[in-house]
């Protein structure tokens, strides 16, 4: 629920060999690279919040950044593309190059705001791809439910109360 972050339904593992509570969860403690799920929280919203418009045209063909060149997925090129088509396309070199504009360090700056964990990111362009960054789902619902919440990002929880027998709540989320 992106205006609580009370968590309303996760599925992690659905099956284990093993007691279902010593079982691991994909969801919760799996350390993955975001990919390009990452570009609307490292790029596009600091680029936003920085007075960039949506409709600013970016570029489309590979560039070099000191041995750095990445590309689009199967190898698109394009004349430059407004801001909402790149993030529509997923396109890599409009996100690398409006990083690169607006400096590494907005970007990562700009997923601490979003919960992410980037003390061990290395300061390189590749985190607008996701290269570097280790997250898992659960995180990732809670920083995309900023987007839902007018940009007030609320903490996750999957408890919300806790009861005892007679049903008085002796503990909850706050």
């Amino acid at each position: 629920d992106p205006a609580t972050g009370a968590v309303q339904g996760l599925v992690g593992r659905v099956s284990s060999t093993t007691s279902p509570f010593r079982s691991f969860n994909y969801a919760t403690q799996a350390s993955r690279s975001p990919g390009s799920t990452i570009k609307p929280l490292v790029v596009y919203s600091p680029a936003v919040a920085s007075g960039y418009d949506i409709t600013t045209l970016l570029p489309n063909t590979v560039r070099d950044y000191n041995g750095y060149a990445p590309s689009n997925y199967g190898g698109i090129e394009t004349e430059d593309v407004p801001m909402y088509q790149a993030l529509a396309n997923s396109y890599n070199i409009p996100a690398v190059y409006l990083l690169n504009e607006m400096g590494i360090s907005k970007g990562i700056s700009y997923g601490k705001k979003f919960g992410l964990s980037m003390e061990n990111v290395k300061n390189e362009l590749s985190i607008a791809l996701g290269g570097g960054v280790t997250t898992n789902p659960l995180e990732m619902a809670q920083a995309y439910s900023t987007f839902a919440n007018k940009g007030i990002m609320p903490t996750a929880h999957l408890i919300r109360r806790i009861e005892n027998a007679s049903g008085e709540t002796i503990a909850s989320f706050k």
